[in-house]
């Protein structure tokens, strides 16, 4: 299955060679130079641990929770998108992509290997 949807947003994005190492990220978290960051997992996962700053929007739900404000800024600054470990990341790529946003790059290892190699993180309380 992944490496059908691998495919298929190598035929929707391009984004096959589209990845940011999580250390290059972190480098930019404080740079004026940041890109956007989308976190795609649900909101219980992103409460319990997300990049600082990553904004939360579902990959079912991409076109649904983009803001006018959001789709204006995709268009303008690099994205970065994640989910735990990849099938969803690729799948909101290409929403994100169809509204849009030109560079949009994956985090290499996503939050698995975000957290593996223990690089920052927020949480957000939950109900």
């Amino acid at each position: 299955m992944a490496r059908i949807i691998s495919f298929l947003c190598v035929l929707l994005t391009g984004c096959a060679n589209r990845t940011i190492p999580p250390e290059s990220l972190a480098g930019q978290l404080d740079s004026q130079s940041r890109p956007l960051i989308f976190d795609v997992r649900s909101a219980m996962e992103y409460q319990s641990g997300h990049i600082p700053g990553a904004i939360n929007i579902p990959f079912w739900n991409v076109a649904g929770k983009m803001t006018q404000a959001l789709k204006q800024a995709c268009r303008e600054k690099p994205v970065v998108v994640t989910c735990e470990h990849g099938p969803r990341a690729y799948i909101a790529a290409a929403g994100f992509k169809s509204l849009g946003c030109r560079n949009i790059r994956l985090l290499k290892g996503h939050m698995l290997g975000w957290r593996a190699k223990g690089l920052p993180l927020e949480k957000s309380g939950g109900k």
